[in-house]
């Protein structure tokens, strides 16, 4: 791999010089006294903020560090302490807070940096409300209020929604209720406008408001039973609202936006995007889920109904008839997301839907291991790094905060009357759980609306309307405390005043052999000479040339060395078995650009074992920088970050090394950064586990090519159990540390592959490019396959969501036997999933019943993954005969199948045609439009073949991708395949039936004409004109064939017609054009049409050899176009063994064709020898070579003879070896019992030929074909199936290269392929028994040396890697030799 070939390069933190919030940004700010950690400026110039700041922190040794207190404070988070007036709600992106109170029916809408609500004004609702609702009596708490508010467009409008809800709302409803109510009218008042009654209509268009006389008044919020929701549209410019919409329900409302603050990322003009600037308004209450569509302009479009999943609707039908379900449903709804919990013979399942799609995203199989005692609803949260908080402690809020990187969770203790905060630091190991105090945050789930939430903000509202944002309180203190150090000395800075400050450092040249003193080295001691020799001189081993560095001592005794390199900043420290690598940054640039782009320090300050560098090099722009700081914030999380960067780095410098002592520091290097990041994993495997899901960190690792730290994380040392700590993922965090890496290309064999969509898997495959580190860049691929296949697949879905990508790289990469192997696991043949959720919220009414009346044992489908919509209700014509025929002939009522899923992700979706779909997906606007569409649709479907869309494999799916480049057919057998090509052939089917309706069309014309032809059929008047439109259609017909085959030929090449069936497909349709265009056209007579025709036997003979390939042909396509059955019933064996027939005959032609091959040879051989023997007997010479005769006795009806007959025998005409044709033939025929030429002539040689020949090809040769027909036969009844499927595969890969053409939109391809299942498949669990326990890597560790880590833990008080106390118990450390290191003296540059 050159040098260019870079996939990742990704430097720590990157700054702009004009960022306020980074130290030393601007010139004119004082230098702080702490350095390392965050490098907090200072709070002010004057001598009371420096002791302010001074006061903070205690000394420990020459350190200092910020002092812990532990005086708990009460943070008071103002919420009703009873059912108030004031509800609050925050819009989605967190700009607008709608403020409301229910007693007097008034809202405003407040700007998030408007709290004090200045010059504000207040709505009004209705005129005469207020006393309705002050006389109201509430009735267990009942009726509640409920309200919502939606983005605002870039006219400032917004939406609010204003709900209440009754008890009977939130109660089971009876069957069939609607959500419609009858419409009423809505007053709205305004402080800006006059009062305005409005008429509200219940319309799927845009509502036109008239007014109305006030005698006609009617408050919307009235005493009935239901609740009401009403929607308005308020310009916050113009200070005016109005109702638009008040035909919904009562519930809980919410509006979800299609796509995040989209009013401020799209142009006015963007008229394609406005799908994605629609939302949505929902309602959820007892009866389900009630969506009204608004569009960008906040037009609303059309409403929808939703059922709840089944499980659901059940638990509200059964738990919540006599009480409300208000609470349960508000605690299951968060941003735009829908959590529904169940459970399930002791399995809770969270099933996960977004509610801008209304799909389900996921599904969660939490099994717990303890009962677990529960407080009302649960809150919808979870990770794998748990932490207990004693028992019986309830969780009132959990939050993530600071970019995800802190969970913030207040918990309520039994028997104790505040909460407790406490800030869960997930990418720290300083401070990684930090207790936050006391809180009084009273959660009254009587009154759900005086709280807001979104994601990173909590708002409350107490009992006097004044409104609270909780987070900002909290977010403050939620970091880990700072490490901090004292100052020494600011070695370089580009200001005059600052140098130098506050103490100067000595240095000093290092010795060298060469006398260029370009290594710098700073002092703390005061003496010394001036070339000095460091811990370390050249740590950069790929650096052969020589260039300028700097080292700088960090402690007093000067054994904690800082090493600033070209591209690299290093800290070692001296023991006493040697130097040790602390800490190490690079740079990533580009390995070409590395000599041309140094690292220029442009500050440096350093302290106690601590320092700060601001750096800058040629790639970056002149007002951009690096910052490195150490030690950082939070202790080993960046550092770890850092020298996974940097085994990345050392990758693409690894072919810069000369000389064998360059490629043993080169190792020696990469031990060490692998060293650093064992320990860490060791120590903080929960820690590293969240690492590897936020930051790239896995993929530089496997970048490094470091294959025995990839399977210390994937497998452990064998003495852990099972700690995931690599979870797969599809998506990478988006992280500006992590900007340049998704950005990087690799250059491929002249072509630029983007990476950033890339898994891990697949960056290690395509690393695979042969050469010396080909076993060992497949040794990793082998790790990650053996790991993502494991039995964790089988307790997780999406465990093996990145292997269905990087399958086809396998074969490209000749890493062919991995994937045969993957195919044998058992998690590849489906992951049952009807016990997590029921079978009927997953599987379609009409499959349902088609597999009710077919008693099949195997159907793939394509799986319910939405919400159901109430409007759906419209089913194909063929569900309700099949529905009654399986309700007559089959017992359905104990109809429980087991649904599996194929854990293949995106296994059969094709990237070519997605555009297409979306291109179908966008009507035209007109009606004229529409009808020329569809008339150009109608015109190519009739008369264009398709086109092949192209030639790159690359963008097809998985599925076709394997099936073109595998040969074994066994992959046929695993159930996953079957289940794939079994969902693909329905599609490809629909059009190669069109191909064989047309192909029946064109035979039937054929048969019809040539008929006439043959029978020199007279016709005239009508008949001839019948004549004529069979020739119209035959070459209509033929013409559209030939073309469908020219398009094959000109696709695949020369190989197309290789293929027996493709051979006489081709053949079929050409001979039929050429025969009916020589022969039977020309004599065609538009008076009497064949009435004349004069025909030859040889032409007679032609037509009807044609028509009998016509006739195979047919046979052929009606096999293989029917549905595959999956199960022998008798209903469908007539299809089935036809199938298997036609397999058998094509098989044993594939066996035996060198056989029968070498079996004409010899009949060639022996044809050729009678030849020579016998050509010549008419020759004088040769007289003594006679014929055979035969004498017959001529006897008359009483017996007696009357006269003999002697056989004549011409020695030419009558010889069986006359010529060369007639030998091969008469040789031949020994084959059916006969043997010419030793019944012909009376010579021994004709008798010894005889004899020898025959019993080679007759005794010999013939039985042995017939043990090979034999086992041709077993063969073909044994996989008859399999072939089958790879027939069909084959014509589903052609149909997905092909351009489609949609006359409605068509269905989004699922991500998952579901399977209904019967029965076992026992042959399929026999292979995977006997591979089960195989591991993928087996074989390629005998190939290499060093497969294990070799370290050890070493207790070193004075070491940064120094973990106090590990994270895990379980990780006990090996007592195993430690490492060697090559010497850590750099001979190259000192004496």
């Amino acid at each position: 791999m050159s040098d260019v070939e870079n996939i990742v390069q990704a430097p720590s933190t990157i700054s702009t010089s004009n960022e306020d919030s980074t130290l030393f940004a601007e010139r004119k700010r004082e230098l702080s006294d702490l350095i390392g950690g965050i490098f907090k400026p200072p709070l002010g110039n004057s001598n009371e903020d420096r002791n302010s700041q001074n006061s903070k922190v205690t000394k420990e040794g020459n350190s200092q560090v910020p002092e812990i207190t532990k005086e708990e404070k009460l943070l008071d988070i103002p919420t009703p302490k009873k059912e108030s007036d004031w509800h609050i709600s925050i819009s989605p992106d967190g700009e607008n807070i709608l403020k409301f109170n229910h007693h007097v029916l008034e809202f405003k809408v407040i700007p998030k940096n408007n709290l004090q609500e200045e010059d504000l004004v207040p709505y009004k609702i209705g005129n005469q409300i207020n006393n309705e609702v002050n006389n109201e009596v509430p009735k267990d708490n009942f009726p509640k209020w409920m309200i919502a508010i939606s983005n605002s467009t870039k006219e400032k409008e917004v939406l609010v929604a204003i709900s209440r809800v009754t008890r009977s709302d939130m109660m089971s409803p009876p069957k069939n209720k609607s959500f419609i109510q009858s419409p009423v009218s809505v007053t709205v008042q305004t402080e800006v406008n006059e009062l305005k009654q409005v008429k509200v209509e219940s319309t799927d268009t845009f509502d036109k408001f008239d007014k109305i006389n006030s005698s006609d008044e009617r408050n919307i919020f009235n005493e009935r039973n239901e609740g009401k929701t009403v929607i308005y549209k308020i310009n916050l410019n113009s200070k005016s609202g109005q109702p638009i919409y008040n035909d919904l329900p009562g519930g809980i409302v919410k509006f979800v936006h299609n796509k995040d603050n989209f009013d401020n990322k799209n142009d006015d003009n963007d008229d394609d995007n406005n799908n994605d600037n629609d939302f949505h308004c929902f309602i959820f209450n007892a009866s389900g889920i009630c969506r009204k569509m608004f569009t960008h302009d906040l037009n609303h479009k059309k409403m929808e109904q939703f059922y709840y999943p089944r499980k659901l609707q059940n638990e509200l039908y059964t738990l919540y008839r006599k009480k409300p379900c208000l609470t349960k449903l508000y605690n299951s709804i968060f941003d735009h997301y829908f959590f529904i919990e169940q459970y399930k013979e002791g399995i809770q399942v969270l099933q996960l839907y977004d509610l801008r799609t209304m799909e389900l995203k996921q599904i969660f199989n939490l099994r717990e291991e303890k009962s677990i005692k529960k407080f009302g609803t649960p809150i919808f949260a979870r990770s794998v790094n748990g932490k207990d908080f004693g028992k019986d402690v309830k969780i009132l809020l959990c939050a993530f905060v600071n970019e995800d990187d802190t969970l913030i969770i207040i918990i309520q203790r039994p028997e104790k009357k505040f909460g407790e905060i406490y800030y869960w630091n997930l990418f720290s190991t300083n401070n990684h759980f930090k207790y936050g105090g006391k809180v009084n945050f009273l959660k009254n789930e009587k009154n759900i609306s005086s709280i807001a939430r979104i994601p990173g903000k909590l708002i409350t509202i107490n009992d006097n309307g004044n409104i609270f944002s909780i987070f900002d309180n909290l977010i403050n203190d939620c970091g880990p405390e700072v490490i901090g150090k004292n100052l020494h000395s600011i070695v370089i800075h580009d200001g005059q005043k600052k140098a130098e400050k506050p103490k100067k450092m000595s240095s000093s040249k290092a010795k060298s052999i060469n006398k260029d003193k370009r290594h710098t080295i700073f002092h703390r001691k005061g003496s010394h000479d001036e070339e000095t020799k460091p811990l370390v001189n050249n740590k950069e081993p790929w650096a052969i040339d020589n260039y300028n560095r700097i080292s700088v001592y960090l402690d007093e005794e000067e054994n904690t060395q800082l090493f600033i390199g070209r591209s690299t900043i290093q800290v070692w420290r001296n023991k006493n078995t040697g130097n040790e690598l602390e800490y190490i940054w690079a740079n990533n640039v580009k390995a070409d650009n590395e000599k041309d782009f140094p690292l220029v320090i442009t500050e440096l300050c350093v302290g106690d074992r601590s320092f700060y560098a601001k750096v800058w090099w040629a790639e970056l722009k002149p007002d951009e920088y690096f910052e490195i700081r150490w030690p950082y914030n939070d202790n080993h999380v960046t550092p770890i970050k850092h020298a996974c960067d940097t085994l990345e780095h050392l990758y693409y410098r690894r072919k810069n090394l000369v000389g064998h002592r360059k490629q043993r520091e080169f190792e020696s290097m990469k031990d060490r950064i692998s060293y650093i990041i064992w320990r860490f994993i060791k120590n903080k495997p929960n820690i590293w586990r969240l690492m590897d899901m936020r930051y790239d960190i896995m993929a530089k690792i496997i970048i490094g090519g470091s294959h025995t730290l990839v399977k210390y994380i994937l497998f452990g040392d064998g003495n852990e159990e099972d700690r995931n700590l690599h979870i797969p993922k599809l998506k990478r965090c988006y992280d500006e540390d992590e900007e340049k890496f998704t950005e990087e290309v690799i250059k491929e064999k002249e072509k630029k592959l983007d990476i950033k969509n890339l898994s891990d898997l697949q960056i290690a495959i395509r690393l695979c490019k042969g050469g010396l580190e080909f076993n060992r860049r497949s040794l990793i691929v082998a790790y990650l396959l053996e790991y993502y296949t494991s039995s964790r697949s089988l307790k997780h879905i999406g465990w093996l969501c990145t292997v269905s990508g990087a399958l086809p790289d396998l074969y490209k990469y000749n890493l062919k036997n991995f994937a045969k192997e993957i195919f044998y696991k058992r998690c590849i043949s489906g992951y049952e999933i009807s016990n997590l959720i029921e079978y009927k919220d997953l599987l379609p009414k009409v499959v349902e019943v088609e597999v009710k009346a077919s008693q099949e044992e195997f159907r793939a489908f394509s799986p319910n993954t939405t919400l159901i919509s109430k409007g759906e209700s419209r089913r194909p014509i063929r569900y309700y005969p099949t529905k009654y025929y399986a309700n007559i002939f089959f017992n359905i009522e104990d109809f429980s199948p087991t649904i599996k899923i194929v854990p293949l992700y995106n296994f059969t979706v094709c990237e070519l045609h997605k555009r297409k779909k979306d291109m179908a997906q966008s009507t035209p606007s007109s009606s004229l439009s529409k009808v020329a569409n569809f008339l150009s649709k109608v015109f190519r479907y009739l008369f264009i073949p398709r086109i092949y869309l192209t030639n790159n494999t690359e963008k097809l799916s998985p599925l076709i991708q394997i099936i073109r480049n595998e040969d074994d057919d066994d992959i046929l057998r695993n159930p996953a395949m079957e289940a794939a090509i079994n969902y693909k052939w329905s599609p490809a089917r629909n059009y190669f039936l069109r191909m064989f309706f047309t192909y029946i069309l064109f035979v039937s014309c054929f048969a019809a004409l040539i008929g006439c032809y043959l029978g020199h059929v007279e016709a005239t008047g009508h008949l001839n004109n019948f004549l004529v439109f069979l020739f119209i259609l035959f070459y209509y017909s033929g013409t559209y064939l030939f073309l469908v085959e020219l398009i094959q030929f000109l696709h695949h090449g020369w190989r197309y017609c290789l293929d027996l069936f493709n051979f006489i497909d081709l053949a079929s349709v050409v001979s039929s054009l050429v025969m009916l265009s020589v022969y039977v056209k020309p004599k065609f007579k538009l008076s009497n049409a064949f009435a004349d025709v004069v025909t030859t036997s040889n032409i007679t003979a032609g037509l009807s050899f044609t028509m009998l390939l016509l006739w195979f042909e047919f046979v052929n396509k009606y096999i293989h176009i029917r549905k595959l059955p999956s199960s022998e019933s008798n209903h469908n064996l007539l299809f089935l063994e036809p199938a298997k027939f036609i397999y058998m005959m094509s098989n044993i032609i594939k066996r035996t064709y060198l056989f029968i091959a070498f079996m004409l040879l010899v009949v060639l051989v022996l044809s050729h020898v009678f030849l020579l023997l016998l050509q010549h007997t008419d020759f004088p010479d040769l007289n003594d070579i006679t014929p055979k005769t035969t004498s017959y006795t001529l006897q008359n009806n009483v017996g007696d003879t009357i006269g003999t007959s002697q056989q004549s025998f011409d020695r030419i005409q009558d010889n069986p070896s006359k010529d060369f044709g007639t030998s091969f033939l008469s040789t031949y025929a020994w084959l059916r019992g006969s043997f010419p030429q030793e019944g012909a002539w009376n010579f021994w040689a004709v008798e010894v030929l005889t004899l020898i020949g025959s019993l080679f090809l007759t005794t010999i040769a013939q039985n042995m074909f017939i043990a090979y027909l034999t086992s041709a036969y077993d063969e073909g009844c044994k996989n008859g199936r399999v072939a089958l499927l790879k027939f069909r595969a084959g014509l589903i890969s052609d149909y997905e290269f092909l351009d489609k053409i949609y006359f409605s939109p068509p269905s989004p391809e699922p991500k998952y392929i579901y399977t209904l299942v019967n029965s076992e498949n026992y042959e399929w669990e026999e292979i995977v028994r006997k591979h089960e326990g195989n591991k993928l890597y087996d074989y390629l560790e005998k190939k290499i040396d060093k497969i294990e880590l070799s370290f050890e833990e070493k207790d070193d008080e004075n070491s940064f890697l120094r973990y106090n106390e590990p994270e895990n118990n379980d990780c006990s450390s090996r007592n195993e030799e430690s490492i060697d290191y090559e010497s850590d003296d750099d001979d190259d540059d000192d004496i």
